[in-house]
């Protein structure tokens, strides 16, 4: 990195970056994450306008399966790959970072001149510099076209996983491909191969791998698949780190996103996790209530499917007729093609009226709830059935409205009392424009929470809204000398 010349210079973008620590490696331990995702001031990220690129390297399976082939197999991988290509000096402004050695000296602005791990772009330009190298060296000698062909299509981005079915050709092959990727500045470490011969030819003064990780990010794995060099097998590695309390779904869920299983060979084990998790997200349940009742990650996915079909329309197929039960259940292949539900499906599915008989209830969730109002908790104590309208809907007045709620809300809370106060009435307004906000601007009112304004593509954008509990207009009239209400009105959708 350079330092940036203009410390003022509005044509720049500054990446957040932290440190991950990895005790799992014996080399580098601490690996800096560059955050190239962030929003910046105008509510997009770095990576938001960035171009990825195309896949240009074969998928892990299938370079593998192509790669234990070869009765000489070698491994190795690219030291540093993303800081060995230099970026064009325009683009170095837009990867810029703050930095001091100590905490005594003034932070300073620096660019990084080299492809930053973090980027969207990343992988694409780094394998593609490889590419580009391996056909500027190899192209116009022919010595080195086995080397060429390699590079280009035994690298998985950093990793390499070549072969030979002959010792001494495998020798030559490593060493060409050192030599043209130390052209291009790349150096190639921790060589591994089933062959001693092969291995003391290449390794120099690189330390020995006895096992390949096999994996498809730097992600650290529970558990993995690793290739055992001295017995020429692969091999699973369980990586289980201590538990952190509470435990929740959503940890459960990370946990079992890094069960890694390219070739599908420890299925009967991960479907057991799977199946697990899906008892564990009570979905239907989420379903009969309204978005904003619960949190984000949940809503958002509960506002999608509820876009398209109404939620008294979602209902639970019985495991004994549902032919996905019999791919995860798993089954021999002689008894497959005599189970009528797999190809058939269930027979009620034949019919052109469905008779749904719901034998089971769907019971209450409290997971993933927000803290709400009283009024969400009343309100989804009573599930709307098809075609039923929501509770604001139902009244001729607003006035009316207000006063059944009230007596509702009243109900709920055990009182007595006969008459309801204006006080009572505000009370439940204020929590029924809350509710309704929270139903329809539940991303505008996520991204005011977070970044303190909207994005700018969003319907509320040119009116500036603000938060003070509920979700009001902060443009146009906040310099009149009127009154605060009126200053800033409540937003509300002209539906209602």
């Amino acid at each position: 990195m350079k330092e940036l010349e203009d410390q003022n210079d509005c044509n720049t973008i500054y990446l957040p970056h932290h440190a991950v620590v990895r005790q799992d490696k014996d080399t580098t331990k601490v690996r800096v994450v560059f955050d190239a995702s962030a929003k910046g001031s105008q509510g997009y990220s770095l990576n938001d306008t960035m171009l990825v690129g195309p896949v240009i390297q074969q998928d892990l399976r299938s370079l593998i399966i192509t790669w234990r082939q070869h009765y000489i197999c070698f491994v190795g991988d690219i030291m540093k790959m993303y800081r060995m290509v230099k970026m064009s000096e325009e683009h170095t402004k837009l990867q810029c970072i703050v930095w001091r050695d100590n905490s005594d000296e003034i932070l300073k602005s620096y660019q990084l001149t080299t492809v930053t791990f973090g980027t969207a772009a990343a992988p694409f330009l780094a394998v593609r510099t490889l590419l580009r190298l391996a056909d500027d060296e190899c192209s116009s000698d022919i010595k080195y076209s086995e080397a060429m062909k390699a590079i280009k299509e035994s690298f998985y981005v950093d990793d390499l996983m070549g072969g030979h079915e002959d010792v001494e050709k495998a020798k030559k092959l490593c060493v060409d491909i050192k030599e043209i990727l130390e052209k291009g500045g790349f150096k190639i470490k921790k060589w591994s191969s089933n062959s001693e011969e092969v291995l003391q030819h290449i390794q120099e003064n690189n330390k020995i791998e006895d096992s390949l990780e096999i994996k498809l990010d730097k992600v650290i794995k529970i558990l993995g698949l690793t290739w055992d060099r001295r017995e020429d097998a692969f091999k699973i590695t369980v990586n289980l780190p201590l538990l952190t309390y509470p435990i929740t779904k959503r940890s459960i869920l990370s946990d079992i996103a890094r069960l890694f299983d390219p070739f599908g060979w420890l299925s009967p084990v991960i479907i057991i996790a799977k199946t697990f998790i899906q008892k564990l997200w009570v979905v239907l349940s989420w379903l009969q209530s309204q978005p904003g009742r619960w949190h984000t990650f949940v809503a958002n996915r509960v506002a999608e499917i509820q876009r398209y079909l109404n939620s008294s329309k979602w209902n639970h197929v019985q495991s004994y007729e549902n032919p996905a039960d019999v791919a995860s259940r798993g089954v021999k292949s002689s008894e497959l093609n005599n189970i009528e539900l797999w190809w058939n499906g269930p027979e009620w599915l034949k019919h052109e009226r469905i008779q749904i008989l719901r034998n089971y209830s769907i019971p209450q969730t409290y997971e993933e709830e927000k803290e709400g109002s009283e009024i969400e908790g009343f309100y989804h104590t009573n599930i709307l059935q098809e075609d039923e309208k929501p509770i604001w809907e139902r009244f001729s007045t607003l006035n009316r409205l207000k006063r059944v709620i009230s007596y509702c809300m009243r109900m709920k809370k055990g009182s007595k009392k006969l008459h309801i106060t204006t006080e009572e009435m505000e009370n439940t307004l204020q929590r029924c424009v809350h509710f309704y906000q929270e139903r329809i601007y539940q991303k505008d009112i996520g991204d005011l929470k977070k970044e303190r304004k909207v994005r700018p593509k969003s319907s509320l954008s040119t009116l500036c809204p603000f938060l003070d509990g509920i979700l009001r207009e902060g443009g146009k009239l906040q310099n009149a000398e009127i009154s605060e209400v009126i200053q800033h009105p409540i937003i509300l959708s002209q539906q209602v």
